[in-house]
């Protein structure tokens, strides 16, 4: 054995033959890549999500009221004066 592998070994033919299959598997394809889009767009999300927490707790830090959070928060991320509102009681 040492690490080797004999690649006219049964077992090791019947691995790489299964594993072939799954790779060129269209429907197993099309759910892997959904699955990585759908990791992309969370880590994108989480990380938006990180970056107006941090400004909303820099303006915390800095005295401003909710209010004027709120508007700095809807001109900067482009969301909605309500969203900016939940976001803030989030943070606090």
């Amino acid at each position: 054995m040492k690490k080797q592998i004999d690649p006219s070994d049964q077992l090791v033919m019947q691995i790489q033959s299964e594993m072939k299959r799954i790779r060129e598997d269209p429907l197993r394809r099309h759910g892997f890549m959904k699955y990585e889009l759908d990791l992309m767009d969370a880590r994108r999300e989480g990380r938006l999500e990180g970056k107006e927490e941090g400004a909303i707790e820099a303006l915390v830090q800095l005295g401003f009221e909710t209010e004027q959070i709120a508007t700095k928060l809807t001109k900067m991320y482009n969301i909605s004066h309500d969203e900016a509102l939940k976001l803030i009681q989030k943070v606090k």
